[in-house]
């Protein structure tokens, strides 16, 4: 099996689920935009750790997914949320018609506890719960209006997996991926 088409193909279900991590990448699709760095008022680089159930093979079924993961780097270009450096994520979702080589609709949330210091160090400045959207070739979301930190804003994600996705065909019960998260 040629690895680099199976790396591809596979991303878009490792994608789906870790939208707000900061953490994916999807394949060839064109829906989704990208919240530029210069309109952003929050950016930071994430990775996962996903589990899936049941695990994700060759046959379209409904998988969900739950992870653990990190955002660190967190910056703000003008400044405006210089508290956020670095924060913990917990992933919950699912995604319909889910196999090796896509994914149906996809649901799911993210609950962010962000940090004043780097490392997820220093004082805990408040959470922020991220809504999953959409998922194109940049994955789409928000943050609720009751999130204490960062508000109503615009989500997107986008980066690939970083553990090996080549079992797929056999059975992918976990994946990693990595990427970066821009908050409007």
């Amino acid at each position: 099996m040629n690895s680099t088409w199976s790396h591809r193909r596979i991303t878009v279900p490792l994608a789906a689920v870790a939208l707000a991590t900061g953490a994916v990448s999807c394949g060839d699709d064109d829906r989704g935009a990208r919240l530029s760095e210069d309109d952003a008022s929050v950016v930071c680089r994430g990775a996962v750790d996903l589990r899936f159930e049941p695990s994700i093979n060759w046959r379209p079924k409904t998988i969900n997914a739950t992870g653990t993961g990190a955002l660190d780097g967190c910056g703000s270009k003008n400044g405006s949320h210089p508290t956020l450096k670095s924060a913990r994520v917990t992933v919950t979702g699912s995604g319909t018609e889910t196999s090796c080589t896509g994914i149906g609709a996809v649901s799911g949330t993210v609950d962010i506890t962000w940090y004043d210091g780097d490392g997820r160090t220093g004082r805990t400045v408040g959470t922020t719960r991220v809504v999953i959207d959409d998922i194109g070739k940049v994955l789409t979301g928000h943050t609720t209006a009751d999130s204490p930190v960062l508000p109503g804003r615009d989500v997107t994600a986008e980066g690939s997996p970083t553990s090996d996705v080549s079992s797929c065909p056999w059975g992918l019960d976990s994946g990693s991926a990595a990427g970066a998260i821009a908050f409007g």
